[in-house]
């Protein structure tokens, strides 16, 4: 079974998740025992293991489609203590059936044997849970921390990757609520962040779906941006946009009912050099300058704001590089002139099939 993006990204979280496990639990045994017995390692492997497994269960599935119990840290300590309570349950489970094997002992012999006793009430037990709540701690802070700051911002601040700005030639997409000052006109202040969240939240999946990395919102803009070549691997951005348009459209019940709205969106996609790199000192931030993005914010601007009838525009410099998904053709919308030069425009439009 072939995996799409997302779930080959929600197994590489896994992955990580799972391996950080195992790290951090052979680390313990080395410093508490040594290299003595092989049957401490054979515990922190299986610890580790499962413990990373739960952990990665309950991260990308359990929680996934769980409302914020509350903010930040509220929503740090009842994930941490969720899998506490998970690892108070099994690392005696794990460790009473690895060394009922290892010692070739039945489970209930061991279990009321003087080591295993000892273990429980007066000897590794209570460490080993300290052990494991500092690294829960430590993980899911550092996991929610990463999400805060968008898809790999964190890994690319420790590794400094662009702590010296480089070029780079990215695709980039601005997706933008069409008639959204008239919308907050008539919503109240809270209706119309609800709306925005809703509209995000919604879209969201779709984008990862895709491939895309969302680097920044600005008011109801959502800017996204693939590295490389991966906007253009089978249509990935065009894709995207049609896959937007039928979550939204699936979910408009919703939005009526809630809002007395369903919102409709123009997309512009453009490619083109880019500086990327940190900025700022006591707020540092990565960021995109450059002609690319310059360009892709005049054609929203007047793409938004115009009375087109199409809801999606592509530059030429997309177009030379995509293959359009065999249902559809490309139109033309003429030149588009802009501070920085004229630029060639297109549209999708759908073939009659006869």
């Amino acid at each position: 079974m072939k995996l799409d993006v997302l779930q080959k990204r929600n197994f590489a979280t896994a992955f990580r998740i799972i391996l950080a496990g195992v790290v951090i639990a052979f680390v313990y045994p080395v410093f508490r025992h040594g290299f003595e017995e092989p049957i401490h390692f054979i515990n922190a492997f299986f610890i580790g293991f499962l413990g990373g497994a739960f952990v990665s269960y309950c991260e990308l599935d359990l929680f996934y489609n769980l409302k914020n119990p509350g903010s930040f840290i509220p929503r740090v300590l009842f994930k941490t203590m969720i899998y506490f309570i998970g690892f108070v349950l099994f690392i005696p489970s794990i460790i009473l059936v690895c060394e009922s094997f290892y010692y070739q002992r039945g489970i209930k012999a061991h279990f009321n044997s003087p080591e295993y006793q000892a273990f429980i009430f007066e000897k590794d037990f209570a460490v080993i849970l300290v052990y494991a709540l500092f690294f829960l701690l430590v993980v899911i802070f550092t996991r929610e921390i990463s999400i805060k700051l968008g898809q790999g911002v964190l890994w690319n601040y420790i590794t400094g990757k662009y702590h010296r700005p480089r070029t780079e030639e990215r695709l980039f997409m601005f997706i933008d609520i069409r008639n959204s000052t008239k919308i907050a006109e008539k919503l109240s202040e809270l209706e119309y962040h609800s709306f925005v969240d809703a509209f995000i939240q919604d879209l969201t999946p779709v984008i990862l779906n895709y491939g895309g990395m969302i680097f920044r919102y600005v008011g109801d803009q959502i800017g996204i941006t693939w590295d490389g070549m991966k906007g253009f691997q089978q249509a990935n951005c065009i894709q995207l946009f049609l896959s937007a348009q039928n979550t939204i459209h699936r979910k408009r019940e919703k939005y009526m009912d809630t809002f007395g709205f369903v919102p409709r969106f123009v997309c512009c996609l453009h490619y083109g050099p880019i500086v990327v790199g940190e900025i700022g000192d006591v707020k540092s931030q990565i960021v995109f300058v450059g002609e690319a993005i310059h360009v892709l914010g005049q054609m929203e601007n007047q793409f938004k704001h115009s009375n087109a009838g199409t809801f999606l525009m592509i530059s030429d410099e997309v177009v030379e590089k995509i293959s359009i998904p065999g249902l559809f053709d490309l139109q033309n919308l003429g030149q588009l002139d802009l501070e920085v030069g004229s630029f060639n425009v297109s549209t999708l439009i759908e073939k009659k099939i006869e």
